[in-house]
C-alpha cells in the first residue's frame, strides 16, 4: 500500500480551519491516532464527529477505518524507534563497543528501507534533479549532515547553497534569492525531542513562497513534514545516537541526482578535477603507487 495521507494533508484544497486543524493534530500525533476512535479523535481535537468525516471525505479516504489503516500500514513499516539519546551509548557494556555500535548501524540501514522511504526517495530525486539551485540546511547535531551533503553536491551541481552559513541570523540573505525553480533540502534528525527552531522558520517562510522542499527526519511528528513535498524518514538506532543511516540516504541520493543528469554533471565534476590537479591542490600519487581513476577528460 502506498503511503498517501501526508502528501494529501498538504495538496488537498478547500479544507476549513476546522478541517485542516484536523489534519495538523494528526500529523502530530500519529502513533495515537492509529488507535482513536472517531470519537475520541474529534474529542482530542475539540472538534466535533462530523467535522472527522468531512475531513476523511475531503482528503480521499472511503471511511475513518481506511485512514487508520493507513497510518497504521506507516507505522508498522517505518518501525519509528524509541528516541535514541548520547548518552545510552555511554552505558556500562560487555560487549565490544565497535561491534555494538557498528551492528546497530547495519541493523538500522536496513530496517529504514520501507515502502514509505523508497517512495519519498523517488520524489525526493525528481525534485532535487530539476531544480536549479538546490539550497540545502541543518543547524546544530545537524550541521555535519548538511556540510557533507553540500560538499560533496556542489562538486558536480552547478548551484548549491549552505543556508545559515555565516550563522543562522543571517539566513533570510540566503532564502530571499529562491524562487519556484529552486529547491530547500532541510535537515531535521535530532535524535531527541528537540528540533532547531531556525530551521522550522525557514521552511514555514519558504512555504509560503511556493518552493518545494525535501526533509530528512527521524520522526513522523516532525513539525516540518507539513510544508514537505518529499519526507526522508530515517529513524535512528535504539541504543546509540549515530549518523550513519542518515549518511546513507544522502550518499544514495548524490548518486541518483548525479545519474538524473549526468551530462551536466559529469562535465562540472571533470572541469573542477581538472582545476584542482593543474593547481596543485589535488597532488597525485607517489611515483609507483596506484594512481586513482580521475575522470579528467
Amino acid at each position: 500500500m502506498e503511503i498517501r495521507f501526508f502528501r494529501r494533508c498538504q495538496e488537498t484544497e478547500g479544507l476549513s480551519p476546522s478541517q485542516r486543524a484536523v489534519c495538523n493534530y494528526i500529523l502530530e500525533n500519529t502513533e495515537k491516532v492509529a488507535f482513536l476512535t472517531v470519537e475520541q479523535l474529534a474529542h482530542a481535537v475539540g472538534t466535533s464527529t462530523a467535522t472527522i468525516i468531512r475531513t476523511v471525505a475531503q482528503l480521499g479516504y472511503p471511511s475513518y477505518k481506511a485512514l487508520k489503516e493507513e497510518i497504521t500500514h506507516l507505522l508498522i513499516d517505518t518501525k519509528p524507534p524509541t528516541r535514541a539519546q548520547l548518552e545510552s551509548s555511554w552505558a556500562e557494556d560487555r560487549e565490544n563497543t565497535l561491534l555494538r555500535v557498528a551492528r546497530g548501524n547495519a541493523e538500522s540501514i536496513e530496517s529504514m528501507l520501507t515502502p514509505y522511504l523508497l517512495e519519498q526517495f523517488r520524489e525526493a530525486v525528481s525534485i532535487l534533479a530539476e531544480a536549479k539551485r538546490i539550497a540545502i540546511m541543518g543547524l546544530r547535531s545537524n550541521r555535519g549532515l548538511a556540510t557533507y551533503f553540500y560538499t560533496i553536491l556542489r562538486e558536480f551541481h552547478p548551484e548549491v547553497l549552505l543556508v545559515g552559513g555565516f550563522g543562522s541570523d543571517e539566513m533570510y540573505e540566503d532564502l530571499l534569492d529562491l524562487g519556484k525553480t529552486d529547491a530547500f533540502f532541510s535537515f531535521s534528525y535530532s535524535g531527541s525531542a528537540f528540533y532547531a527552531a531556525r530551521v522550522i522558520e525557514a521552511s514555514r517562510f519558504l512555504r509560503e513562497r511556493g518552493i518545494s522542499q525535501v526533509l530528512l527526519t527521524d520522526s513522523l511528528k516532525n513539525p516540518l513534514i507539513p510544508h514537505s513535498q518529499a519526507v526522508l524518514h530515517v529513524p535512528c538506532p535504539r541504543d546509540h545516537f549515530s549518523l550513519a543511516p542518515a549518511m546513507s540516504v544522502l550518499d544514495a541520493l548524490l548518486a541518483e541526482i548525479g545519474r538524473k543528469t549526468q551530462e551536466r554533471s559529469r562535465t562540472k565534476l571533470r572541469s573542477l578535477w581538472k582545476v584542482v590537479t593543474d593547481s596543485g591542490i589535488a597532488l597525485p600519487l607517489e611515483s609507483g603507487s596506484e594512481k586513482p581513476d580521475i575522470p579528467i577528460p
